[in-house]
């Protein structure tokens, strides 16, 4: 058996959730996409994604936090930064899909910077700079 003693979506040592039982080999832009999938598909991808957020809320890398906390931190100051999920479809190597992936990201681009105001720096190439 491909895996015995474990679910059939994870492979023998249980680290990745498979693609084999994908009925569709598209995938999700959001969550909200996610829940639009059909039945089995939209229980792969959340497999996934919950493989993903235990793993980060597992070793503290970030908090899930209410709207209240969200507003006792603005006013200290803090801003809490966004985060999306970003979904793909890992191929074997005959490009076969092989297993689902999903990422918690940081929208970094809407975090303010103290250094963006004072330090600015643009890479200059001179012609000197540049010869071969």
């Amino acid at each position: 058996p491909l895996n015995p003693g474990g679910s059939d979506s994870h492979d023998v040592y249980g680290r990745f959730v498979s693609a084999a039982k994908l009925t569709q080999q598209t995938t999700p832009k959001d969550l909200r996409q996610l829940h639009q999938l059909c039945e089995t598909d939209q229980t792969i991808w959340t497999e996934s994604y919950l493989e993903e957020h235990s793993g980060l809320t597992g070793m503290t890398t970030f908090e899930t936090i209410d709207e209240a906390t969200y507003q006792r931190y603005r006013k200290k100051g803090i801003v809490a930064i966004p985060t999306m999920v970003v979904f793909t479809i890992k191929p074997d190597e005959h490009g076969r899909p092989y297993r689902v992936k999903s990422r918690i990201v940081v929208l970094g681009n809407l975090e303010k910077r103290s250094w963006e105001a004072e330090d600015l720096y643009a890479p200059v190439v001179t012609g000197t700079g540049s010869r071969l």
